[in-house]
């Protein structure tokens, strides 16, 4: 695979991950010129997780939440940052990044978000330290 697809699948299953949507061809393009432009270099244990991380939204969440916490300057946070800032800054996905109003029964719904976050960190820190990653 070239860079220009690596690229794209790289943008594609971040935006999943991130908004549970397809990116467009327009944000696919800016993020290929973002990764020429930042030359994020991954070591070999890296871009093993990497490509762990691209086939797997669930792996790609429990890492990232891990690299919270052990390595957030980690070149893997900066691919997801660099992809989460194009989707912030696009049109097209504007409506994903608005708040809006919820019910008040929202508030159970955000505890458990809370409790699933613990629950996503710890799996990722673990993921880190047996992959060498840490």
């Amino acid at each position: 695979m070239d860079k220009h697809e690596q690229y794209n699948l790289e943008a594609e299953r971040i935006a999943l991950y991130l908004v549970g949507k397809s990116a467009g061809d327009r944000e696919r393009r800016i993020y290929a010129e973002a990764m020429r432009r930042l030359d994020l270099r991954l070591d070999a244990r890296e871009e093993v997780l990497w490509q762990k991380m691209l086939r797997s939204r669930t792996m790609m969440g429990w890492v990232d939440a891990g690299l919270v916490l052990l390595k957030p300057a980690s070149p893997l946070r900066r691919k997801l940052f660099t992809m989460l800032a194009i989707l912030e800054a696009s049109p097209s996905y504007t409506r994903d990044f608005l708040s809006r109003p919820f019910p008040p029964y929202h508030l159970l719904r955000l505890a458990v978000v809370c409790v699933r976050a613990v629950g996503r960190s710890t799996a990722g820190v673990a993921i880190l330290k047996l992959t060498g990653n840490a």
